[in-house]
């Protein structure tokens, strides 16, 4: 049986998903930073992995995920068999203006000129986090190669174990917008605000409602 610290650490983790999912991103962090003086028996690779993937999720959505590069590169070394963060560092070196070190991340999944994305439970928040990084630093063959990735998950959201990553569509939109493809962006942000509105109030259609607003005035502007 889980003993009290540990149901309570759980508790704490799944609440703090909820509040990410809801926007209250000082909530879900405070939660997050809370649990763990209770994680009690609970492996410690296991809670770091769950703190990170959380914060993780946080920062990306307050547009702070740049301040994390050396703090994610570590997690590479000390978690190998977390893939998702292998992708991490891409958009964080992204987010930093460090071109070349985010292509040089990016790169790591192409082998032999062919995208390789490792199967396992964190492949949706990997594929997403990815993309994000490739729509600012990226050559045209990536970002084709990961719209093709996701295409396939359209309608979906990308999880990372107890928290959530935000629409798929979000994601395929920023990737098909740095790609020139307006109509197909808009498209793909108009099927993240539908996800989104199922959810209820969400940090997620806040994005999407942004990014499609920001794709029309840029349509407008043109000649």
């Amino acid at each position: 049986m889980l003993g009290e610290p540990t149901r309570q650490w759980e508790t704490q983790w799944m609440e703090a998903g909820v509040a990410h999912l809801h926007g209250d991103l000082d909530e879900a962090e405070r939660l997050i930073d809370a649990s763990l003086p209770s994680a009690g028996a609970v492996a410690p690779s296991r809670v770091m992995a769950t703190y990170g993937a959380q914060l993780l999720a946080i920062r990306i959505d307050q547009g702070r995920v740049g301040k994390l590069v050396d703090e994610l590169r570590g997690l590479t070394v000390e978690q190998p068999g977390v893939h998702a963060w292998r992708a991490a560092p891409a958009l964080s070196a992204a987010q930093s203006d460090r071109p070349a070190l985010a292509l040089e991340e990016l790169a790591s999944f192409w082998g032999a000129g062919s995208l390789r994305l490792p199967g396992d439970f964190t492949w949706t928040a990997m594929t997403v986090v990815l993309a994000r990084a490739a729509t600012m630093d990226s050559t045209p063959s990536m970002q084709a190669d990961l719209v093709n990735a996701l295409r396939p998950y359209s309608g979906r959201l990308a999880w990372g174990g107890s928290c959530s990553y935000g629409p798929i569509d979000t994601a395929l939109g920023m990737l098909l917008d740095a790609a020139g493809d307006r109509a197909g962006a808009e498209a793909a942000f108009r099927g993240a605000l539908v996800l989104a509105d199922r959810l209820g109030p969400t940090c997620f259609g806040a994005e999407a409602d942004r990014l499609l607003d920001g794709l029309r005035r840029a349509g407008s502007d043109r000649p």
